[in-house]
Formats: structure tokens, C-alpha cells, sequence
């Protein structure tokens, strides 16, 4: 949508940026405006006096754009796709509808993939997912997986929205931070939902040995220490709810 000075076409669209996918990001100035497109191809249109409207040869596999007075800039991609409208925080009643939605920049074709509380939604591939009837199971941490065609080597994820649904407590995923190691042990502050949490370890990422049931307390984090670790050998970390 555009409104303001036409002085120079700015609020003609041209047709060519309304097909061939979808608009990723949009830029405007003085006296032109810049769409991005998905596949990272540009378009602009308004005032051509200073050349603001002759896209360079190398303008392509974009990830960025802004415009100033009379002149415009793009960033190139560096292969990775980025996501230029991340997907947002919502609170609705029990038994109401709602859609996450992502959108991102990135040559080749873009896949999605949803995710709810870190774990893949079969069949939810697409740059937006619903959720209808929506239960206190479904409140939780939903996030958006993006590759290219370059497959996991260039792949982004957008940051978490959480769904609330009222009368509900949302657990958040847990986040570990701040690990070090000292004669003391292994220390790491973990951030999640005030609440109780068990701690697991591993040595091989397959079996899983509970070894500390905490709790996260009002202000979000726990730092902890485990003096049991040691140097040799090697140990993964993990917190779920009990």
C-alpha cells in the first residue's frame, strides 16, 4: 500500500512486482520505492533524474534493501536466507484461530519448515501455519525453519513467537548460556519458564540420565554448577519438564 507524493510514479506499482512470488521486504525515499522479492531480485520504480531506477547487473540474490534521498542500496546475500518479517508473539481465547507467518529473502527455492517447542510439525512446510480451534496444548514456543537449495548448510531460523492461549501457562523452550569450565565444573545459566525443570546429561547424545530437578525461579534464569565434570570425556546437557 502507497500513498503520498506521486510526484514521480512512486505510487504506481509496476505489475511485473505483484507476480512471479511474493514480496519479501520494501524500501522507500525521497522519491522512489524498492521491493524485494523472495528470490532476491529487486524492483524499483519513481524518479529517474539521478539513476536510482537502473538496477546494477550485479543487483541479484539480494537479502537487503534501503533508499535515501536519491540513491538506493542492496546487500548482497551470502547464501543463507534472511528473514525479513519474523513470525510474532500471540494471545488468544480457548477454541479461537490464529496464523504464524514468516517471510524470507533467498535464491533458489525457499523451504519452511514449523516448529513447535523445538520439534518439527509434520506437514507444516509452508511460509505460514495455522492453528484452528486453538487448546491449552496448543500454547508454546513456535518457530520457522528456512533452507535454500543449498539445503542445511544454508539455513536461518526465525525467533521464537509464543502462543498463549488464556488460562494456560506457556513453557518456553529452554536456552543454556554463560557455559565455562574451571576447577570448579562445568557452569552454564539456564533460562527458561519459572518452574520445576529436570536436568539430564549424556555422554553420546542417545541415553539420557536425569541428574537434577530444580527450580527456575520469578526472574527467568538459574545458573548452575556440576562439579562431577571433568575434562575427559565429553557430556551434553539438556532440560525438560518433569
Amino acid at each position: 500500500v502507497l500513498w503520498g507524493d506521486n510526484s514521480y510514479g512512486q505510487l504506481v506499482i509496476p505489475p511485473t512486482v505483484l507476480t512471479g512470488g511474493g514480496v519479501a521486504s520494501i524500501a522507500a525515499g525521497g522519491a522512489n520505492a524498492l521491493a524485494l522479492k523472495e528470490n532476491g531480485s529487486i524492483y524499483v520504480w519513481g524518479q529517474t533524474t539521478f539513476g536510482a531506477t537502473n538496477i546494477p547487473v550485479a543487483a541479484t540474490n539480494m537479502a537487503a534493501i534501503t533508499v535515501g534521498s536519491n540513491h538506493c542500496a542492496a546487500l548482497k546475500s551470502p547464501g543463507v536466507p534472511a528473514i525479513t518479517c519474523q513470525p510474532w508473539s500471540q494471545t488468544i481465547e480457548p477454541g479461537s484461530n490464529t496464523v504464524f507467518t514468516g517471510i524470507a529473502v533467498g535464491f533458489g527455492n525457499l523451504r519452511y519448515q514449523w516448529r513447535f517447542n523445538g520439534i518439527n510439525i509434520a506437514g507444516a512446510t509452508n511460509k505460514w501455519f495455522g492453528i484452528t480451534n486453538a487448546q491449552s496444548s496448543d500454547a508454546g514456543a513456535y518457530s520457522l525453519l528456512i533452507t535454500n537449495s543449498l539445503g542445511s548448510s544454508a539455513s536461518v531460523t526465525s525467533s521464537v513467537a509464543t502462543l498463549t492461549v488464556n488460562g494456560t501457562v506457556v513453557v518456553t523452550q529452554p536456552v543454556w548460556s554463560d557455559t565455562s569450565f574451571d576447577n570448579a565444573g562445568f557452569h552454564a545459566r539456564l533460562t527458561g519458564t519459572p518452574g520445576s525443570w529436570v536436568v539430564a546429561t549424556s555422554s553420546n547424545l542417545l541415553g539420557w540420565t536425569d541428574v537434577l530437578t530444580t527450580n527456575i525461579p520469578p526472574a527467568g534464569y538459574l545458573d548452575l554448577i556440576d562439579g562431577t565434570a571433568t575434562r575427559n570425556g565429553q557430556r551434553y546437557y539438556r532440560a525438560h519438564t518433569p
